[in-house]
Order: C-alpha cells, then structure tokens, then sequence
C-alpha cells in the first residue's frame, strides 16, 4: 500500500517548508503543483525532499493549462494515476495545501 499526498499551493512560501518538513513522514509520495505563485513557493517545491514530482502552471502549453484550468484538483489525480497504476498496488490519496498542518496528537 501507497499514501500518496496531492499538494497544490500558490503563494504559501511563508510557511510550506514546515508544512512540507511534517508531510514527509507521513506519505510514500508527494505529487505538487504551483498555481502561479508570486513568491518562492515553486522553488521551495522543487527542492525539498517530500517533493516527488512538481509542475507549475506556467510552464504548462496552452492546451495543457486549459485543462488545467478545468480540472486543477482532478489533473493532479490523473498524474498518480499514470505513473501508480492501482490495478499493480492499493493506493491511498489524500489532499494536502501549502498552508495547512495535520495535526499529531
């Protein structure tokens, strides 16, 4: 069994490196996307080691920022979905944000 963490975030970069430093002991994988952040969060996305795979949708074409655009939570899921097949493991997903903490009582 996988957890798989789907973080989206834009403009979080005051406080995503703790987020992040708490997220990586709890998930197998963290997938990410940065909405078009105006400070350094997609930087701190790119670098951390929680960070399995990040996009930001600037660096999208056209046609893929459309869909983006349409879709933003589900097109995070289909990215899992290619490169974890769930007919080859059982996959556990959960949504995370750039600003948000679980907490550990």
């Amino acid at each position: 069994m996988k957890i798989v963490g789907t973080l989206d975030t834009k403009s979080d970069g005051d406080i995503l490196t703790e987020v992040l430093d708490q997220a990586k002991d709890l998930f197998d994988v963290i997938y990410a996307y940065d909405d078009g952040s105006l400070d350094n969060s997609f930087e701190i996305l790119k670098t951390h080691s929680a960070i399995s795979k990040v996009w930001n949708v600037n660096e999208f074409d056209e046609k893929e920022k459309k869909r983006y655009l349409q879709h933003r939570r589900g097109w995070l899921l289909e990215q899992v979905k290619k490169d974890l097949p769930y007919n080859k493991e059982e996959i556990w997903i959960v949504r995370l944000e750039g600003d948000r903490f679980f907490m550990n009582q």
